[in-house]
């Protein structure tokens, strides 16, 4: 019975970002006003949601061709939405993408791909990639954050709004439901992109800590990884919402999930070099 190997979960994931990050560095290379490929980063995020479920697939023909070939689209999309000529007054095309793009485009791609890749590589008597036999509730936990966050992003929605129609009084004939309504709307309509993006560093550190033999160091650099998600999307969208002269540099929100996953890290490996009395 054939396994995957330990490093094989990275080296998907790894392949996938840079099969679909082709897309943002050839539009960046032939259109010079296209947006800063830093920008581009966060087309990428799509693309993580298809990349943790490809790794809990049957067999590395299936892995690798329904990745591949979500990979492949997604950097076609991302050329295109990227373009400067394209949507350049709404950039609606490219909201829809990010929201429900993985559900929409990459996910058929990603069937058709897997089903090529059994064809190819038919696998037979492979079986799932090996699963960490660790507690899922202290993991599952840090997905409250995210949730968290999405109902701070509605909550800011709100806000705006409020805000707007004190200014704008003819506003409120326009306005359809209660704040309670725009809330929940403002709240469900990013969690399933941020609960997807977070699937893959949780299955990424789940596994590796079940392989490591000391999952607490993994444990903390994923409540890090959680936090430091959700803070960026708290930069995002809500301060600018509640502070329109607030400037969030597109770096910052990039690396803040890595920085705060790294430190959580180095928190878990002291403690559990700590002496236990």
């Amino acid at each position: 019975m054939r396994r995957a190997r330990p490093q094989g979960d990275w080296t998907l994931t790894l392949a996938l970002l840079g099969v679909a990050g082709l897309g943002v560095l050839a539009r960046a290379a032939v259109s010079p006003d296209a947006p800063s490929p830093l920008l581009g980063l966060f087309l990428l995020l799509p693309v993580m949601v298809v990349a943790a479920l490809c790794l809990n697939l049957r067999g590395e023909g299936v892995r690798w061709g329904a990745g591949l070939a979500a990979a492949s689209v997604a950097a076609y999309c991302n050329f295109v939405l990227l373009d400067p000529q394209y949507n350049q007054d709404a950039n609606i095309g490219l909201g829809l993408y990010m929201i429900g793009g993985f559900v929409i485009l990459l996910l058929p791609a990603a069937l058709l791909g897997g089903f090529i890749g059994r064809l190819i590589r038919p696998d037979r008597g492979a079986s799932r990639a090996p699963r960490a036999s660790l507690p899922q509730a202290p993991w599952l936990w840090a997905l409250t954050l995210p949730v968290l966050g999405t109902l701070a992003n509605g909550w800011a929605g709100t806000v705006v709004m409020r805000r707007a129609r004190e200014e704008y009084p003819q506003l409120e004939r326009l306005a359809t439901g209660n704040d309670w309504a725009r809330l929940l709307s403002s709240a469900l309509t990013p969690l399933p992109l941020l609960l997807g993006v977070a699937a893959l560093p949780l299955t990424l550190l789940y596994r590796q800590a079940g392989r490591g033999g000391q999952a607490q160091p993994w444990l903390a650099a994923w409540w890090g990884t959680a936090a430091g998600l959700t803070g960026s999307f708290l930069l995002l969208g809500v301060v600018p919402r509640l502070w329109e002269r607030a400037f969030v540099p597109f770096s910052l929100i990039t690396a803040l999930p890595f920085v705060t996953g790294l430190l959580g890290w180095a928190w878990g490996r002291r403690l559990s070099r700590a002496p236990t009395r």
